[in-house]
């Protein structure tokens, strides 16, 4: 197994007293608290209980307007949202495909740095060699499976060198195959870029896997229960990454399942 290095140091980030509603009647995340300090955090809930709502109001693409009614706290290492934006701090994908069709991999990798006013291109043909796609930059979107695709978000998102890395289901769909891959491939950029990790994933496993603070979002909008993961990160490299985690996985599962439950109830 990789040894623990600085990705994995302790870090700061707090939701305190967050509630979002798109109107006065129809609450998203209501009194939702989560801290933690640890550097890579994944949420996991049932489907529809606001995980990607939440991620998104962290990651200030959600902000508050004369639509909606959104209050409360987020700071991530003592920032905003809107200051890791206007510092260029963010990194974000998708779980829909965000690549640009008519741009040829290396185009799409290389946007990122053009936006920011780069002129040199050179971290795009690295990070492309480092998800193993040098070969194929020359190919647009339509020509690679799922997972290439994947890569190439990847690549695309750490040529900037995020701070904060943010990850909505980015490997839903996915094989279990292209999935371990890709675990592999996140760990070894997130080794060499040291960003703070914050996934969203209805994959219990996938949690486990990557993050070593897991925060499960509930039904009533907020979190119900969090759990500190004691195994070292990376785990994905080890033979069999859920070793002694099997107990927590059911647990986790059978608290899901115990919340949508109770919900459904109250109605």
């Amino acid at each position: 197994m990789l040894e623990c290095c600085s990705i994995y140091l302790f870090m700061n980030i707090i939701v305190e007293n967050l509630t979002f509603a798109f109107n006065a009647k129809e609450y998203v995340l209501k009194d939702l608290n989560l801290h933690s300090q640890a550097n890579s955090i994944a949420i996991v809930g049932a489907s529809g209980g606001g995980k990607s709502t939440l991620l998104r109001i962290m990651s200030g693409l959600i902000r508050q307007n004369k639509d909606n009614d959104l209050h409360g706290k987020v700071s991530i290492n003592g920032l905003s949202p809107e200051q890791l934006i206007d510092t260029k701090s963010i990194g974000f994908i998708f779980q829909e495909d965000s690549l640009i069709p008519y741009l040829t991999v290396q185009q799409n990798v290389e946007l990122p740095l053009k936006l920011k006013g780069e002129t040199n291109m050179e971290s795009a043909e690295y990070f492309l060699s480092k998800v193993g796609l040098f070969n194929d930059r020359s190919k647009l979107p339509r020509e690679l499976s799922g997972g290439m695709r994947t890569r190439v978000e990847l690549a695309r998102t750490f040529v900037t060198r995020p701070k904060v890395l943010f990850l909505d289901e980015p490997f839903v769909g996915l094989d279990e195959y292209w999935r371990t891959s890709l675990y592999k491939e996140l760990e070894l950029l997130r080794e060499e870029t040291s960003p703070i990790t914050i996934l969203v994933t209805h994959h219990i496993e996938e949690a486990l896997t990557l993050a070593n603070h897991i925060f499960v979002l509930g039904k009533h909008k907020h979190i119900i229960k969090d759990f500190v993961i004691e195994v070292p990160l990376p785990r994905v490299f080890d033979e069999n990454p859920m070793a002694g985690l099997e107990d927590l996985k059911q647990g986790i599962s059978k608290l899901i399942i115990s919340d949508s439950l109770t919900n459904e109830k109250e109605r």
